[in-house]
């Protein structure tokens, strides 16, 4: 299991369009994608459990990658939300 902290920088936080790609690349991932934010942890391959955390910019989510290829995984999630 990998795991890293993120800040959201994404002006809209994780709502709509940011949610949708990011589902989308977890979705590209062979490895469990979870999003830990407050008290919640999700699927990242489902945007309606992404939209459900209401996440805002400037929170802080945790990622965890936790199966076949999780390194490369957790990078690739991470690097979405520095870029």
């Amino acid at each position: 299991m990998k795991d890293i902290i993120v800040t959201v920088n994404h002006a809209c936080g994780l709502h709509a369009r940011p949610a949708a790609d990011l589902m989308t690349l977890a979705k590209t991932q062979k490895c469990k994608v979870r999003i830990q934010f407050n008290d919640q942890q999700v699927n990242a391959k489902s945007l309606l459990e992404i939209l459900s955390l209401g996440v805002n910019q400037g929170d802080q989510i945790r990622l965890v990658c936790e199966g076949e290829e999780e390194e490369e995984a957790i990078r690739r999630i991470a690097d979405f939300f520095c870029g």
